[in-house]
């Protein structure tokens, strides 16, 4: 998504003129000047919509508030603009350019607390030991050490859990629930 937006703002730069005569006809080359701008404003866009299906994945609704924030800046910035076609696409690209920046701001404060602490001068383990009272039950660190202990899911279990012929409890394999037992 990103890609195809930074290409297009790339041939905005050099052939917007002769881009837009092509695809829309000589009528429509006037936005010329403003098309790298606006395909910039819809790369952001395109950034945010990446942020937000992280978010939404990650159980973070709060980045629902983010955009309805960002909705409303890009309507005021679009009025404030008045119709010019340079100033519409530059006001849409710094609202878009921050909502993005928002949303981002969201991924590193749900992907790794401690980066955030950190930069407010929290030393990393003060940073480690108050989220984990935040959050009771949970560890923090990294992916290493939530594997077979994320609440509510049975760990994987391979050859090596089931050596000595003991019963090592239930193993969900397939989507079934499977009783585990080496004779």
């Amino acid at each position: 998504m990103v890609a195809p937006g930074l290409l297009l703002v790339a041939v905005g730069a050099v052939a917007a003129r002769f881009l837009l005569s092509e695809v829309f006809g000589p009528k429509l080359t006037a936005g010329a000047p403003a098309l790298w701008v606006l395909a910039l404003a819809m790369t952001c866009l395109a950034v945010t919509l990446l942020f937000t299906n992280y978010l939404l994945g990650a159980g973070r609704r709060g980045v629902v508030g983010v955009l309805a924030a960002g909705t409303m800046l890009t309507g005021g910035g679009l009025i404030m603009a008045g119709g010019d076609l340079v100033a519409t696409a530059a006001m849409a690209l710094v609202c878009q350019a921050v909502t993005a920046l928002l949303a981002g701001l969201m991924v590193v404060r749900a992907h790794s607390p401690a980066v955030l602490a950190t930069a407010a001068g929290t030393p990393p383990g003060q940073a480690a030991e108050s989220w984990a009272r935040a959050r009771p039950g949970r560890r923090p660190g990294g992916w290493e050490q939530a594997v077979g202990r994320r609440s509510g899911r049975w760990p994987r279990r391979g050859p090596a859990d089931l050596v000595g012929g003991r019963d090592r409890g239930p193993v969900r394999e397939q989507e079934a629930l499977i009783l585990s037992r080496v004779e």
